[in-house]
């Protein structure tokens, strides 16, 4: 049993990774090749492994493009008699929508519910914990993918700093040469000025 739920938290903590870095690829070892993805919200049923992932990548593309305001949280929660679940939010951590359970056997996901009212998402014990989601700025840069960024010319404020910074480190180097170059050619100047003030005098 302890096992069991070991590889039951290592399944809930991948499946939020990958919504919290909105990619599914997390998944794909955890999955077993015949998972079931059952939404008890809409009723869809999904089979398969790679169908699955499928599945969500296009939801969480949609989420990439849609942009910051439908940011989706993903935290982990325990319910029941301490099984792992994860609880999904949007636009904001307190606005938790949605229960995700898991059914595990022979070391892989055999099932996801996705549960809105039975289970309630407020029968789970929230943790506070959002993996993958640590790795990010309070930005969103993690929302927009290069394409985006080129075609709305979308900075975030963390990578503006970045080049700030960069730019201040380039120039604190630039700077000892460029005086050194200031040098040389005050030297020089000055050495021509006397040279042909000698020349001049001679006659």
């Amino acid at each position: 049993m302890a096992e069991k739920l070991e590889i039951e938290k290592v399944a809930a903590e991948l499946f939020a990774t990958a919504w919290n870095k909105l990619d599914s690829s997390y998944l794909k070892h955890v999955l077993a090749d015949k998972a079931i993805y059952l939404s008890r919200k809409t009723r869809k049923k999904i089979e398969g492994k790679q169908k699955i992932m499928d599945y969500l990548q296009n939801n969480m593309n949609k989420i990439k493009k849609a942009g910051k305001e439908y940011t989706v949280f993903a935290e982990m929660g325990t319910i029941f008699d301490n099984n792992n679940c994860v609880l999904l939010s949007q636009k904001n951590k307190e606005n938790i929508h949605t229960l995700v359970l898991f059914t595990i056997e022979w070391d892989r996901v055999t099932q996801i519910d996705i549960c809105a009212n039975d289970p309630h998402p407020t029968e789970a014990t929230r943790t506070g914990e959002y993996p993958g989601y640590e790795d990010f700025d309070d930005d969103f840069d993690h929302y927009f993918d290069d394409d985006i960024k080129e075609k709305t010319n979308y900075i975030s404020i963390s990578k503006a700093k970045k080049i700030i910074d960069k730019d201040k480190k380039i120039t604190a180097k630039k700077a000892p040469l460029f005086i050194l170059k200031i040098g040389i050619y005050i030297t020089i100047a000055a050495t021509v000025f006397f040279v042909l003030r000698f020349v001049l005098q001679q006659f």
